[in-house]
């Protein structure tokens, strides 16, 4: 999925608020459910960068960059790797199960904090952010 369809609903600086339906590339895709945009929704609102000045009511086509998934996956594993280094850390210095299930979740709630400390500073840049593309139909 690479591009989507939607209208422009508001206006906010040099981003917009687009709404976004569900289109028929996305009924076939394995991907619908885990995708964020589309979850259990047929229409969303997703905020995109607008470099091209569109209009409200506006029908534009949304480009959603490759390197976000690859953010998004170091991101949401963060707290995975924090359960799997508190085990590994509990088991080797104090060689007991309890210690290992606490630092588990300890690293856990730190790889937590990590994942919306990084997800708030990195996802709100400009090339991590959807982009209107193009103008499909201006509003008259």
């Amino acid at each position: 999925m690479d591009c989507f369809y939607g209208y422009v609903k508001e206006i906010k600086k040099n981003r917009a608020v687009v709404k976004i339906s569900i289109n028929l590339q996305c009924l076939g895709c394995g991907q619908k459910g885990g995708c964020a945009v589309f979850a259990k929704k047929e229409e969303r609102e997703l905020e995109v960068y607008d470099p091209i000045g569109a209009k409200i009511g506006d029908l534009v086509m949304v480009d959603y960059p490759e390197k976000r998934s690859f953010i998004l996956l170091f991101l949401f594993g963060l707290p995975i790797l924090g359960i799997l280094f508190g085990i590994y850390f509990g088991f080797t210095i104090f060689k007991k199960e309890s210690y290992a299930l606490l630092f588990s979740f300890l690293f856990l709630f730190i790889g937590l904090f990590l994942l919306k400390f990084f997800q708030g500073f990195l996802l709100k840049k400009k090339k991590y952010l959807p982009k209107i593309k193009e103008i499909i139909k201006e509003e008259k």
